[in-house]
């Protein structure tokens, strides 16, 4: 910017540049730009981790409907079904395939969630209380799988599960 400075009052003529505190203005300006990119980016970065964790749970939930419907009177008779509390624990009778199976499809989900948390149990489609497991035998199925995302800041913890149901 141009200023002019008449001769008679400072004695210069015309003076080239920015004053210090159109300087001060810009770095400001620049300033807030940068901080707010840097916040689009961590939120950006978190929605991507999110994002995948999700995928890796619908895959694996899908998985082991494809597990049970390869063997279907296993499945059907429960030997598929895991419960979450005390760990992921397998129903079926120890060394049998199906439960060689969930111990394996367990560990490699667990390895791929830390901290997740399984339901595999039969549900009462009629009575539409898909989240409910029932004692009934049928071929109806619910996989949950729910896990930590480690900021509960951002995320409800309850909102971070996978829940594919499927007929056998």
């Amino acid at each position: 910017m141009k200023h002019q400075i008449f001769a008679g009052q400072g004695g210069r003529g015309f003076s080239s540049g920015f004053t210090i505190l159109e300087v001060l203005v810009a770095v400001v300006i620049l300033a807030v730009g940068l901080l707010g990119m840097i916040g689009l980016q961590t939120s950006a970065v978190k929605q991507n981790q999110n994002a995948m964790a999700r995928s890796i749970a619908a895959g694996y939930a899908e998985s082991m409907l494809n597990k049970m419907r390869a063997d279907t009177e296993e499945a059907k008779l429960g030997h598929y079904d895991i419960k979450s509390e005390g760990g992921n624990v397998p129903l079926a009778s120890a060394g049998t395939a199906p439960y060689r199976e969930t111990q394996r499809w367990i560990k490699n989900l667990e390895t791929a969630l830390p901290g997740a948390k399984v339901q595999v149990c039969r549900i009462n489609l009629a009575d539409g209380k898909y989240s409910q497991c029932t004692d009934k035998k049928g071929e109806a199925f619910r996989v949950c799988i729910r896990w930590d995302q480690g900021d509960s800041k951002l995320f409800d913890p309850k909102s971070q599960q996978v829940m594919l149901l499927g007929r056998l």
